[in-house]
This record gives structure tokens, sequence and C-alpha cells, in this order.
């Protein structure tokens, strides 16, 4: 990865972060990113909970789905996603519950007082509390713009990863995302992040 690149990755990371991490925990995030790009075999054997790639793409689904050329970038582009959405975890949410996804998104912020209309009689997925979710936290820390959820793109299971970001950061974190080829919506609906689109409830 060249100079130019490392600058987007970390710059990236600061904004996906959104004032959480300090230099070095951004500069450390940026490192273990670039050498899941450049370098996914070192990546996985310093992981071990990513060795479970390597099986798939060797002898599992996707080595008997794929070419062995297909099957390579498969594990490139896995090893990948497991290194981003584990960096992120710390600071997001995931479920595949849509009550546990609100609850979660309340915690991140602990001043954030959000009265939900009463949902309807038919069960309604995670896709209806959206944009109740984003109006609340676009009030939060106004001086800065406000937040809005995002939703980082991932083929491991039918959950949800989300992070809140500024909303300002927001076309500039699509764009460098874009430049290393990781998928980052601003929507769960109708896009690549998974067959998901309605979320069950807790009482499902």
């Amino acid at each position: 990865m060249d100079t130019a690149d490392r600058i987007l990755l970390t710059e990236l990371c600061e904004k996906l972060s959104s004032g959480s991490w300090d230099e070095a925990e951004i500069a450390t995030a940026a490192k273990e990113i670039e050498l899941a790009i450049d370098h996914p075999d070192t990546y996985v054997s310093e992981h071990p909970d990513a060795a479970w790639i390597v099986e798939e793409c060797q002898t599992g689904w996707i080595a008997s789905a794929f070419s062995p050329e297909e099957a390579q970038l498969e594990y490139q582009r896995l090893v990948k996603e497991w290194a981003i959405l584990g960096i992120f975890l710390s600071v997001g949410v995931y479920g595949d519950k849509a009550d546990e996804i609100v609850e979660q998104v309340i915690d991140l912020f602990e001043d954030l007082e959000l009265e939900l209309p009463p949902l309807p009689v038919a069960k309604h997925g995670y896709e209806w509390y959206e944009p109740f979710l984003n109006a609340a936290i676009a009030e939060i820390q106004p001086e800065k713009g406000g937040f809005r959820l995002i939703y980082l793109s991932q083929s491991f299971d039918e959950s949800l990863y989300l992070v809140a970001v500024y909303r300002p950061d927001v076309d500039r974190i699509i764009e460098i995302s874009n430049r290393f080829e990781f998928k980052i919506s601003t929507s769960c609906w109708g896009n690549s992040i998974g067959d998901h689109l309605h979320l069950p409830t807790e009482e499902d």
C-alpha cells in the first residue's frame, strides 16, 4: 500500500470512530486493516479467529463454488471484511434482532432520550425503527452536524453491523471505502448488506 492510500485509510478510521479513538488507536486500526488488505495470510496467522476463512476457501463451500482464482479473491475480500468489522465493533452496534439493535444504539448515546411511537399491531423489523433513530441522533452534537447510522457490509451472517458517524462525514466515508472496495451504505434497504431487511423483534 502506498503512502496516499495509507493516509486515506487513516482518515477512514478517524471518521468511522467519530472521535472515540485517539491518534494512536486510529493508527493501530489503520495498520491492522492495511495488513489484512496487503498480507491476508499474515493477518490470519496473527488472528486465529479468522482461520475459518482459510478452511472455507480451501476445502469448504467457497472452494467448491468458485474457481481457484475466484476463491482467492473471495479469501482476500473476506479477510478484509473480517478485519474491518472486528476493529469497529468496539465503537459500533451489531445484532439480528430489531429490539437489540435499538437498545444498543441508545446505549451509544448516554444522554439520548428516544421515545419511539407505539408499534402497530403488525410486527415490524429494524427498518421500521431506522428513521426514528436517525432523526434522534441527528440532534446530538449539532455543532459537528449531528450523527447518522451507516451500515458495514459483511458476508458472515444475517446480522446488521452499524456505526454512528458525524453526518458531514458520510459522503467522504463512502468515497474512501469505495477506494478500498468495502461496501458501506446509509440505509438497510435494498443494499448488498444481506437479506435481512425485516429483522425479527424479541417477540418473534
